[in-house]
């Protein structure tokens, strides 16, 4: 193996040679026969292993430095602080991020009516090297097989760049090669700046303005020089080629209030408010590429041959907002607010600029009235409701007509405008109580209900529009949150203290009306991941899918009577997967060779041709496979629980975090089977009685009677199944903190040393590497929401040394 490693990479051609098939090679692009994949088991280890995780990661150092300053001159005070942060990269040969950044806030007291706020933050960010391909390197990380070496070099000294020899090496390559040979980074700097004037010619009366400007900046390019290697001949790839791009964004928001104080009646506290807000955004990006580097080495565009394009875009946003609010606080104990918002937005469509939004809040203490009892109990009883309204904007591009231009400068139809475009409409109650016990136990509950009206959704456009698709106010969608904290002061004693906190809160988001025919909605920017569909009662986060067999009910009509038994046609397996056996026992498929064994289409459930010992797909009464209801991204429930202790000068934090009944699509999981990757399909260490074919994970084949694809298998499609949708529950000990207080050195400053390690360790059953994942992306648009592991870079484990003093 190594030879042939050898022989296709060391060789002066910009590509690596094909390899020599070896026997029995499989992978999601090789065509094995029904009898192969039947008949062979991956149960034989490698020669030599090594770790693929290991060998492309590396633990680097995360190193910043912050200082500060604050005082006060007669009647100025001020606030500096600076800051450099430098963190290299997760991957070899990846570089990092360093940050520097610098704040001044000046506050001005001029007489005793004036007082003047200025407050500026500027930072400039470096990042040397970010993946230009979108979570590729996990995808070939998972695709390397036990035996590669990603840092073996050749005779000039070249990483190898297919490092697998194996089939599917052609589109795994090493993506060490890539880390190291391209180029690719970013600049981005940022200013934000802010004045505020506030003017008190009475007790009651406070007239304030606000203004504040934020710009963001920065340039990102990549390249991939001439001479860059392929895994197979690729002249575009060799010649090289550059992108680079640009972008300026820049917000400018401004403020009047007025407050108004009146002592209107004894024992009533009364404020009014009025204001005006207008805000804008100006957006604009410009980039460019092209392929065939006249020379290597050089940095610009203008080195580029062919393939050269350009482009550009820009977007314009502005809002304005007129608020009134009045707020009345009776005896401390009754408390009122009410506000009312009236808000436009160049977001709306053009014939709905404009929407209004009111909101009110009530509050009792009930432990302040003269009659409460027990005070020494429930020290503190606190009732409080809430009802309002508010918009959520759409996006820029949604009132408007898209197109894609094509060939010779062809539009082609893409997004249908929609002029009548509005906002959602979120309305929610809120409903809670507050309370302490023996002045020291806190205890809070809510309980919150929203529903979106007016949802903007991306639906699809009537045929005879020739759009695909139009953003429209299409929905109804109905929240209920549950939120709950307990904080305990263990204990409390002069030269000790330790408290503890805990959380708990639940959500449910259902589609209650729906405004258009039920569709499906992708949970990313893939078409494969086509896995929500979008009706009235469906909860939000819904996971469809292809489903197996599991138990006898869901087998057709007579098929589930002879389930079950250990002399059944139909029994379960070790996996809990309801196979065919014929009636032979479900732990003879090696030793006598039944694997083999195939029950025809008219005798097979649905009328669909079966493998013995298999899994079997569910289908609808159509012979398809049949699309369910398999999982839903959305969790359960949340728990969070912390606690924190003090013991003379040492003072220790820690957190627990814990997500539970969320399930991920495990993308990379279910599709490293497909290449015989995953850790399920080695059978090394299995008995006879439990060992399982290549056919059992992976169903290419040419077929037989009319089925081109083979024999079935938990690969079936790139698509969630209730095999690869999995309970990604877990508990994270999210951080820790630990520092001792050491006072002044040498009669000086006021110092702390400290360690603070995060994401230390993560309890949980999920296969993939980080179970506190997701994709960002799709209608839905969050990585939150859209549970699939695609691949993604997991949280890392980091540990901090912390030296901070004060004067």
């Amino acid at each position: 193996m190594d030879a042939e490693r050898r022989r296709i990479n060391d060789v002066s051609t910009p590509h690596a040679l094909d390899p020599q098939p070896f026997l029995y090679d499989a992978g999601v692009s090789s065509v094995r026969s029904n009898r192969e994949l039947a008949g062979l088991f991956s149960a034989n280890t490698w020669p030599t292993e090594y770790d693929q995780v290991g060998q492309a990661t590396t633990s680097s150092p995360f190193v910043t430095l912050n200082g500060d300053m604050r005082g006060k001159v007669g009647n100025t005070g001020f606030f500096a602080s600076v800051n450099h942060t430098n963190q290299e990269g997760g991957f070899q040969y990846l570089g990092g991020m360093e940050r520097s950044s610098a704040r001044l806030n000046l506050d001005q007291i001029i007489g005793e009516q004036i007082t003047l706020q200025f407050n500026t933050f500027y930072s400039q960010v470096e990042e040397g090297g970010f993946e230009q391909d979108g979570g590729a390197a996990f995808f070939r990380l998972s695709r390397q097989p036990a035996f590669v070496q990603q840092g073996t070099r050749d005779a000039q000294g070249r990483l190898y760049i297919r490092s697998n020899p194996l089939n599917q090496g052609s589109q795994n390559f090493n993506p060490l090669y890539y880390f190291e040979n391209e180029d690719h980074g970013a600049k981005s700097t940022r200013f934000l700046g802010s004045g505020r004037a506030q003017y008190t010619p009475f007790d009651w009366l406070e007239i304030s303005g606000d203004l504040a400007y934020d710009r963001a900046s920065g340039n990102q390019f990549y390249q991939a020089d001439r001479g860059f290697r392929s895994v197979s001949a690729s002249p575009a790839t060799a010649s090289g080629s550059r992108s680079e791009g640009s972008w300026d964004d820049r917000s400018f928001n401004t403020s009047l209030n007025t407050f108004l104080r009146p002592q209107l009646f004894q024992d009533l506290a009364t404020t009014f408010s009025f204001g005006y807000a207008y805000a804008q955004s100006d957006n604009s990006s410009l980039s460019g590429s092209g392929s065939n580097l006249a020379v290597p080495g050089l940095r610009t565009l203008g080195a580029t041959i062919d393939n050269r394009n350009s482009g550009s875009s820009s977007a314009s946003r502005r809002a304005q907002s007129f608020r009134a609010t009045a707020d009345f606080d009776y005896l401390e104990r009754y408390i009122l607010m009410t506000s009312v918002r009236h808000e436009g937005s160049s977001l709306f469509g053009s014939e709905e600029r404009w929407a209004t939004y009111p909101r009110a809040a009530v509050t009792w203490i009930a432990s302040r009235e003269p009659w409460w009892p027990s005070q020494d109990v429930l020290s503190m009883f606190k009732v409080r409701g809430a009802w309002g309204q508010a918009g959520i904007l759409p996006s820029y591009s949604a009132q408007y007509e898209t197109y894609t231009i094509g060939t010779g400068g062809a539009l082609n139809p893409n997004t249908l405008g929609n002029a009548l475009l509005k906002p959602e409409l979120m309305t929610e109650t809120e409903v809670g109580f507050d309370a302490e016990l023996f002045g020291r136990i806190g205890l809070g509950v809510t309980y919150a209900q929203s529903t979106s009206e007016d949802q903007i959704l991306q639906v699809p456009a009537p045929a005879s529009s020739g759009f695909a698709s139009q953003w429209q106010n299409a929905g109804t969608l109905e929240n209920k949150t549950w939120e709950a904290t307990l904080e305990v002061p263990l204990i409390q004693r002069d030269n000790l203290q330790w408290s503890t906190r805990l959380i708990y809160d639940r959500n449910r988001a259902v589609i209650t009306k729906l405004d258009v025919p039920p569709y499906t909605m992708a949970g990313g920017p893939q078409g494969a991941e086509s896995m929500y569909f979008v009706q009235e009662g469906e909860r939000l986060g819904t996971i469809y899918g292809r489903s197996f067999v599991r138990t006898c009910n869901q087998l057709p009509g007579a098929f589930g009577a002879s389930c079950g038994t250990p002399t059944s046609d139909f029994q379960m397996n070790d996996e809990g997967f309801i196979v065919w056996t014929g009636g032979m026992p479900v732990t003879q498929g090696y030793t006598h060779n039944f694997y083999q064994a195939q029950l025809a289409d008219v005798d097979a459930p649905w009328g669909h041709r079966i493998n013995w010992g298999l899994p079997i797909v569910r289908r609808d009464d159509g012979n398809a496979p049949l699309v369910s209801p398999i999982g839903n991204s959305s969790p359960d429930y949340h728990v969070g629980l912390s606690s924190n202790l003090t013991w003379n000068k040492f003072s220790v934090y820690g957190l627990l975090d814990g997500v539970f009944g969320r399930d991920v699509w495990n993308e990379g999981f279910h599709w490293a089977q497909g290449d015989f990757m995953s850790g399920n399909t080695d059978q090394g260490g299995k008995s006879v009685e439990t060992i399982k074919p290549l056919g059992y994970y992976w169903r290419v084949g040419p077929g037989t009677g009319g089925h081109p694809s083979g024999i079935g298998g938990l690969y079936d499609v790139l698509g969630p199944t209730d095999d690869s949708v999995e309970d990604a529950s877990f508990v994270r000990f999210r951080e820790m903190a630990v520092s001792y207080n050491i006072g002044p050195l040498m009669g000086s400053g006021n110092w702390t040393v400290g360690v603070v390690g995060r994401n230390l360790y993560t309890f949980t059953d999920y296969r993939g590497y980080d179970p506190e994942v997701g994709r960002g992306g799709g209608q839905l648009g969050s990585a939150a929401l859209n549970g699939i592991d695609y691949f993604t870079f997991p949280n890392l484990r980091t540990f901090t040394f912390q030296l901070s003093t004060s004067f």
